[in-house]
């Protein structure tokens, strides 16, 4: 579906600034509110609860920005008005181009020139009016679309947040060379560019782009730490009275896959199911194809293990997913690779200990495995054994329960998280 740009759509709460009282309005130039627009073409309903739309809904709601997303009309957009009302969708319109699309399909670049048109076209008509402009991953694309916003607005912010896999780090140490043109081409971009902020998930990360990347570590001094969080507005429960209404449930939330460990979570459940009969694991997420016939092989060979076993689906409602991580006492995580693991997050607010892959992201989620169980990748005994040690120890995961909740309140709180955003765009 096809919309105008010149009148982009609009869902606001008319009388936010009423009850927002005493706050202050933070304004770019004290005459107007900060116009912050993040650009994602590719964004369906499913991204506004993510970080995607919840950066800018933050800022509008606690900061009083003027936040939008910039997308093609993907979808329905539900969230807007159930989950970050206020925050705005900015449809850019699609050109036929689908020809030349093709063909750099065909060629494998990785830069789509449809996007690149429309966007070209709709800052012709906006980018004046964007103070902060937002963009998502370090592709030839995202450079090019900031390329061209800085050539129509040279007195704006630009942020590029990475999201980027800390897994990543060996393959940049083990292809150093073999990057060096690309990165001539990536740095005069950069360069001319000039992110005022570029930002990664993990500490990790944060650490290795500063001092070792062979391109990041000449813009270093505007990297910065920021990881997503979870929306804690009002939350005050304690964690203590959410562990003791769970249920004896074991959640894996994700994609069903092998890259998620789906198998390895299936697998060690199997191994402890007939020593705790009372328990059962609930897959939450779509299923990958090449899944399918793992899956279909291993209800046949475990028939009995299998009743205990309940695959919901994909969740689209923020609300019926908070119910199950509410009735779960345990999260099982066993990933291959994970960028951040929001899911970690998301359960752990709602009460959840985390059993998962030693992997970096997770590592630092649970502040090196004191927040949780720690198991290496793939090791199927492993993740046995914790569940056998979780299970049989309620009050061990109730205390690391509850500690880990109390860390998200303090270090992932997507309002804290905003404000670090909002005092590096402001220069404090």
């Amino acid at each position: 579906m096809e919309t105008e740009n010149s009148a982009p759509r609009r869902i606001t709460a008319d009388d936010k600034e009423t009850l927002i009282g005493i706050k202050v309005i933070i304004t770019m130039n004290n005459s107007k509110k900060i116009k912050f627009a993040t650009f994602f073409p590719q964004c369906f309903d499913v991204h506004i609860t993510k970080d995607v739309g919840m950066i800018p809904y933050i800022l509008y709601r606690e900061y009083l920005y003027d936040s939008s997303i910039i997308s093609y009309q993907n979808d329905t957009y539900s969230k807007l008005i159930s989950e970050t009302p206020g925050l705005k969708m900015e449809f850019l319109k699609k050109y036929r181009h689908s020809s030349i699309d093709s063909i750099f399909k065909v060629l494998h670049v990785e830069v789509t020139p449809g996007t690149i048109i429309d966007s070209f076209i709709y800052f012709l008509k906006f980018a004046k009016k964007i103070d902060i402009l937002q963009v998502y991953h370090f592709t030839s694309e995202s450079l090019i679309v900031s390329f061209i916003f800085r050539l129509l607005n040279k007195n704006s912010k630009i942020y590029l947040k990475l999201d980027m896999n800390p897994e990543i780090i060996n393959q940049y140490k083990q292809n150093v060379n073999d990057l060096l043109f690309k990165n001539i081409f990536q740095f005069v971009l950069l360069k001319f560019i000039s992110f005022d902020i570029i930002s990664v998930e993990t500490k990790v990360l944060n650490k290795f782009l500063k001092a070792e990347h062979p391109l990041f570590r000449h813009f270093k001094i505007n990297i910065h730490y920021i990881p997503s969080g979870v929306d804690i507005n009002q939350e005050n429960e304690d964690a203590k009275d959410i562990f003791d209404k769970k249920e004896n449930i074991i959640l894996h939330v994700g994609r069903l896959s092998f890259e998620k460990g789906t198998d390895i979570a299936m697998q060690a459940f199997i191994g402890v199911v007939n020593q705790f009969p009372e328990w059962k694991l609930v897959l939450i997420g779509n299923i990958d194809n090449s899944f399918e016939k793992y899956f279909a092989q291993i209800i046949r060979q475990y028939p009995d293990e299998a009743k205990k076993i309940e695959r919901v689906g994909f969740i689209k409602s923020a609300q019926e997913l908070k119910t199950w991580y509410l009735r779960g006492k345990i999260l099982l995580v066993p990933s291959h690779s994970e960028s951040f693991g929001i899911v970690t997050i998301e359960a752990g607010i709602n009460g959840c200990v985390v059993i998962s892959s030693d992997i970096t992201s997770f590592n630092e989620i649970t502040n090196n495995g004191s927040h949780g169980y720690l198991c290496p990748v793939n090791d199927l005994d492993c993740f046995i054994k914790t569940l056998e040690y979780a299970i049989s120890n309620e009050d061990d995961i109730k205390r690391r329960a509850q500690i880990f909740r109390n860390y998200i309140l303090i270090y992932y709180n997507w309002a804290k998280i905003c404000g670090k955003l909002n005092n590096i765009f402001l220069g404090k």
